[in-house]
Formats: C-alpha cells, sequence, structure tokens
C-alpha cells in the first residue's frame, strides 16, 4: 500500500496575517478607517462564526431601517476577501457590498457562510456593507454577518541602504593627487587627510553627482610631488558622510 502524505498548515493567533481583521478583539479596530452608519450599528458577537470566537453581525434594526459599515483607507493593490452569512427574509432583506460606491456582490435569505473576493486597486478605497430592510417582514435570525476581512496592505518601500563611501588616489597631476569619492547619489562627503590615523583635518567638502562620484584634486600635495619628496612622507586620506541640519 502507497504512502499519503499531508500537509498541515497551524495559524498562529499571536502572529496575525497582515492585512486580515479577526474581529477578535470584540470591536472594531481602532484608529483603522472602520465606522457605522445607518440606524443601528453592527456590532461583535459570539453566537455565530466562521472563525474564531467572534464576528460582526448588523445592527438589530427594524421595518424601513439600515445598517451600514464602512472601512475607508488607503490599500494596496491586489485581492481582497471576506465571509459572509445571511438570515433574512428572501429577496426583500439583503446585505449589499459596495466598493467606492459600486455594488459588488448582494446576499438574501439563507445563505451559509461563504467566501466573497474582489479586486482593490491602490489608494484611498471606500470598502461598504449595507444591511437594509423593507417595510414589512422578519424572517430567520434578520440579520448578517461578516468575518475574516482581508484588505491588502500598502506594500512598505524600504529606503535603499546607504553605500559605505570610498576613496581611491585615481591619478596624479601637475596640480596633486585626484582622488574618487564613490558613494550615494547627489550626497555631501567630508574628504580629510590625516598622517597618523588619529588626528584628521577636513581638505574639503565634495557632493557626488547622479551616479554616486565626485572627483577632488589635493592641492597640498603637489609640491611634495613636485620636490619628489612624497615618498618620504606618511599620509591617510578617508571621506565622511556630511551629517544634515537634523544631524541624521
Amino acid at each position: 500500500m502507497g504512502e499519503l502524505t499531508a500537509t498541515v498548515t497551524i495559524r498562529d493567533n499571536d502572529q496575525p496575517v497582515p492585512g486580515l481583521v479577526t474581529f477578535e478583539s470584540g470591536q472594531i479596530p481602532a484608529d483603522s478607517g472602520w465606522s457605522n452608519s445607518g440606524n443601528k450599528p453592527w456590532y461583535a458577537q459570539t453566537d455565530t462564526v466562521y472563525e474564531g470566537s467572534y464576528a460582526f453581525r448588523s445592527g438589530k434594526i427594524t421595518d424601513a431601517q439600515e445598517s451600514v459599515l464602512v472601512l475607508e483607507r488607503e490599500t494596496g493593490a491586489g485581492t481582497g476577501y471576506f465571509y459572509v452569512r445571511a438570515s433574512t427574509e428572501q429577496d426583500w432583506d439583503a446585505l449589499e457590498f459596495l466598493l467606492n460606491g459600486r455594488v459588488l456582490g448582494k446576499w438574501s435569505g439563507r445563505v451559509n457562510w461563504t467566501k466573497f473576493e474582489f479586486a482593490l486597486e491602490a489608494g484611498n478605497n471606500r470598502l461598504e456593507w449595507r444591511y437594509r430592510k423593507d417595510s414589512s417582514t422578519f424572517a430567520g435570525m434578520d440579520a448578517v454577518f461578516i468575518d475574516n476581512v482581508f484588505i491588502p496592505e500598502v506594500p512598505v518601500v524600504e529606503p535603499p541602504p546607504a553605500t559605505k563611501p570610498t576613496l581611491v588616489v585615481a591619478g596624479v597631476t601637475a596640480e596633486g593627487l585626484q582622488l574618487t569619492v564613490t558613494g550615494d547619489a547627489a550626497t555631501e562627503y567630508d574628504v580629510q587627510f590625516s598622517t597618523d590615523l588619529n588626528a584628521w583635518s577636513s581638505l574639503a567638502k565634495v557632493t557626488t553627482d547622479d551616479t554616486g562620484k565626485a572627483v577632488f584634486t589635493d592641492a597640498a600635495s603637489a609640491e611634495k610631488l613636485a620636490q619628489g619628496t612624497w615618498v618620504e612622507a606618511t599620509g591617510f586620506y578617508r571621506a565622511v558622510l556630511v551629517a544634515d541640519d537634523r544631524g541624521e
């Protein structure tokens, strides 16, 4: 008999999936763009859930009323989703899901937990879950539920790592030693000189071009080069990033 293999995925509830709202805090996430409107607010409850301990339920409205849950914020691009369940009067009482004012989905009657997916473009988006009742009749639990709402997050753009500056003697000219500094583009560096690697003096401040390079000629070295005494001396150069006004 052949072997059977299976892959098991274990979700650590202490490490939530970025962009996934599970309502496990028992309330609307604070300062995250969620809000309520209409006659009665949506609320967290434990009686009917898709996963975990909590799901969100529409407000306890009566005839000709509505309960609206809104999420309005900047999102990333990709596929969002949520799980939805309905227990309402068929066709007359319904949940509508709107994205930026356009109806993408509608549920009415008895609908077991189902996953609904939708496409999101990057930018500011308004998501709306609107439960409306007609002018008469109660049916089922007279409510709708959502759980595990996933919204793609805005990607975090990390700044490129700073390039460690390098300095080399690129050539010897009549004007002195020609030094090339290589580092970040459009960045200011202080070219310094030392005879013992302890005390350093500033020779000049240079700014790299768009390719990250700057050329500096040490005029003070010209006399030693002309006299042929350079080989008898010891000298060191270095390039140091110049801090901006904020001290960074």
